[in-house]
């Protein structure tokens, strides 16, 4: 008989593993950014709140956490966002450059690598809507 796994128990069921970060934070090990970054949470802030070093919000803007675990989860959540965002884009262009080709249109491919930044931008935003929506302390 299989079994099922939702997301919410999933996220319950991951245990992050840490190693100290030299400035005093801790490296989240069994986390990666798309980059190739590991994972990174601290809480060496004035107000000594747990906080994901490498959140790209301004430090107004970034959620802070009760506890390390907290923070690490909240970082798991912040790069499966941006993790889908890649993916997503990924997909679009692809699918967009597959259109041009087949069609021919070696100027429209031109212009379409003007437009990658543009719409790069508009993924930017939405990804970091929605990164807004998913870690609150």
């Amino acid at each position: 008989m299989r079994t099922t796994t939702t997301r919410d128990q999933t996220n319950q069921q991951w245990q992050p593993e840490f190693s100290p970060w030299r400035h005093g934070g801790w490296y989240v090990d069994n986390l990666q950014y798309p980059s190739g970054a590991v994972g990174c949470v601290s809480r060496n802030y004035p107000d000594k709140k747990w906080r994901i070093v490498c959140d790209p919000r301004p430090f107004e803007s970034q959620p802070t956490f009760p506890t390390r675990i907290a923070a690490a989860r909240g970082e798991r959540d912040l790069i499966e966002a941006l993790k889908y965002a890649e993916r997503a884009a990924t997909e679009f262009f692809a699918a967009e450059r597959e259109k041009l080709t087949d069609a021919g249109d070696s100027d429209g491919l031109y212009k379409q690598d003007a437009e990658i930044k543009r719409l790069a931008d508009i993924i930017h935003n939405h990804t970091e809507q929605y990164i807004r929506t998913i870690v609150v302390a």
